[in-house]
């Protein structure tokens, strides 16, 4: 197959990729799993990635591989919380990081330095035998970005399904709440609320069933294992404490989820989580985010 890159018939005019605007739009839709879009960025920072790979190279075979591996721990990452924005510097992140395995730091420097140079410099055409082998590695991930983004909305729609029944019961008991807001008891009331939702629910219990499912929690889940644990602490913290909590389990409870971003660790999870395991992880994270706000 001859790459679509060779032709240059689907790459975007050099003054269109330098827009701020241009670029963004396009790895906004990468980000969603849009695989023309995935292929235009592919097809731009193409001749980059190599031309930066083979400053930090013996020669092109090594420079190719290089470039490949990079572009696959990209792939790795593409549709993640942590890789929303700014695509281009997360593959030159990528590709830092296989040199600085690969050879030293000071060569990644220089690659780095190559690729975010004059954008009016010319570089060299990468390969087209190497583009090809990035178009099937893109071609191979693209259904697991697909997911992630399905995921993502999934997600987001159920934490709006989740509010709207919450605002349809908050207006059910709109009378007791009025009251007690109007007393300066909003705060215990949230608690409460909350409180009886963790209780009812036997949300930490729930949690720790995800956790014993885990297939490997001592090896590859054990990240998602260290994540779990902590956020069924918090949850019993909230279950088991008092109905008029003392600042000594609030502090506890806040310090517990600033505590190596695990709002944002389990909301990751939640994402990637089978189908079962879903609407435990989503509720958990929701009553979480809800402590931290107390």
């Amino acid at each position: 197959m001859v790459s679509q890159l060779a032709t240059r018939d689907f790459r975007f005019p050099t003054s269109a990729m330098q827009s701020r605007q241009a670029l963004g739009a396009i790895e906004r839709r990468s980000y969603q799993g849009d695989a023309e879009a995935l292929r235009a960025l592919l097809y731009n920072v193409a001749d980059d990635l190599y031309a930066a790979a083979l400053a930090a190279s013996a020669d092109e075979p090594t420079a190719m591989d290089l470039a490949q591996a990079a572009w696959r721990r990209w792939l790795e990452n593409v549709g993640r919380w942590r890789c929303r924005s700014d695509l281009v510097g997360w593959l030159r992140l990528a590709l830092w990081d296989e040199i600085a395995v690969r050879a030293q730091p000071e060569l990644a420097e220089v690659a780095l330095a190559l690729w975010q140079g004059d954008p009016e410099k010319p570089v060299g055409l990468a390969p087209t035998a190497l583009v090809e082998r990035l178009e099937q590695d893109l071609a191979a991930a693209l259904p697991t970005i697909r997911r992630r983004a399905a995921a993502r909305r999934r997600l987001f729609w159920g934490m709006v399904a989740f509010a709207a029944g919450l605002v349809a019961a908050l207006v059910l008991i709109g009378g007791e709440i009025a009251v007690r807001v109007a007393t300066n008891q909003s705060r215990q009331v949230a608690w409460e609320t909350l409180q009886a939702r963790v209780r009812e629910a036997h949300l930490d219990w729930g949690l720790r069933d995800v956790l014993f499912d885990l297939a490997d929690p001592q090896g590859a889940d054990r990240f998602a294992a260290q994540v779990i644990s902590q956020a069924v602490l918090v949850l019993e913290e909230i279950a088991e404490s008092p109905s008029r909590p003392g600042r000594q389990s609030l502090n506890y409870i806040r310090e517990r989820l600033a505590s190596g971003d695990l709002l944002l660790r389990l909301r990751e999870l939640a994402v990637e989580a089978p189908e079962h395991d879903y609407p435990t992880l989503v509720q958990a994270t929701l009553v979480l985010e809800e402590a931290q706000a107390l």
